[in-house]
């Protein structure tokens, strides 16, 4: 039997510190080196300072725990331009890289976006070099609009509008939580003129009013008593020049059957029309980006029935967007 000096084995072992034998079941027969002449079999290692017959042919090596990589180096991690997710910081890393506008616009629109965009956030934004072209594209993301909850009825849960991109058809959009509800207007068609006999008779000094009425007690659109609202005119209205300062709020008469508002009057003592100031309620206007306005009430509303008016222009009849307060 051919025959190894110890010391060569522990040379090897010398020259590899991270690696170790253990002690295990696989090794018997275990004696001192002396008890041998300090010579290891072909079929023998050292355990411990022992010398042990192998009882199976590999070995159980067990590595260091020292770690394996290259001293100044961290273990790989995954980017963060991996993430889907676009935020505020992560826009203004694209734009501190160089990148360029359109490709940093490119990214807000594929991307799913969750921007912080307060006025404060703005500002922020602007301080760490986002260029004014960038914010807009986040803007028109429609993130920042946080308005007050509402409830729509379930008449209307088909014009539920995702505001990950925000509203873009035309219309009149009510917030409700985090999303749009599309208020259903329609088109004012029914006057109906106060007595005129009752005035004859007194002489004109009773006055006959003029009413545009709605059917119905109630409006399909339930809101709170700080409605929020989003208004995109329509092609055609935009053409004519219509905005949001075309737009009055109205509080409406509750009838049995049907609402109504005063749009005109005669009599001895006073001849108007148009709208009512009496029926009027004060609007905060706002355009949020081009061609898309937002629209609150400047007082808390009481319970009832309203609606916002808009004159439409020349050629087109006059809309009503109606709505319920609770």
């Amino acid at each position: 039997m051919k025959l190894r000096p110890v010391f060569f084995v522990a040379v090897i072992a010398a020259m590899f510190p991270p690696l170790t034998l253990c002690q295990s079941p696989q090794y018997v027969n275990c004696h001192t080196p002396e008890s041998s002449g300090n010579f290891v079999a072909s079929n023998e290692t050292i355990v411990n300072g022992m010398i042990c017959q192998i009882a199976k042919p590999q070995t159980t090596v067990v590595a260091s725990n020292q770690p394996s990589s290259t001293p100044g180096t961290s273990p790989k991690t995954e980017s963060s331009g991996g993430s889907s997710v676009i935020t505020n910081a992560r826009v203004i890393e694209l734009s501190k890289l160089g990148l360029g506008d359109d490709i940093v616009m490119a990214k807000i629109r594929n991307g799913n976006c969750q921007f912080q965009l307060g006025d404060s956030d703005l500002v922020e934004l602007k301080k760490a070099g986002v260029s004014s072209k960038v914010i807009a594209a986040m803007l028109d993301t429609g993130s920042n609009v946080k308005p007050e909850p509402t409830t729509p009825r379930p008449e209307e849960a088909s014009s539920v509008v995702s505001p990950a991109a925000g509203p873009t058809a035309a219309g009149m959009y009510v917030s409700s939580g985090d999303t749009f509800t599309k208020i259903m207007g329609q088109i004012l068609s029914t006057k109906r003129t106060g007595s005129l006999l009752v005035s004859d008779l007194t002489m004109h000094i009773k006055t006959s009013k003029v009413n545009e009425q709605l059917l119905g007690a109630h409006a399909q659109t339930v809101t709170g008593p700080n409605p929020q609202f989003l208004f995109i005119p329509a092609k055609q209205e935009s053409d004519a020049g219509v905005n949001a300062g075309d737009l009055i709020l109205i509080r409406m008469e509750e009838k049995k059957d049907r609402r109504q508002f005063e749009v005109g009057a005669a009599g001895a003592w006073r001849q108007s029309s148009g709208v009512a100031l009496s029926h009027e309620v004060q609007l905060s206007r706002t355009e949020v980006r081009p061609g898309v306005y937002k629209i609150a009430p400047v007082t808390t509303l009481t319970k009832g029935e309203y609606g916002l008016y808009l004159a439409r222009g020349e050629g087109m009849a006059p809309y009503i967007y109606d709505f319920s307060v609770e």
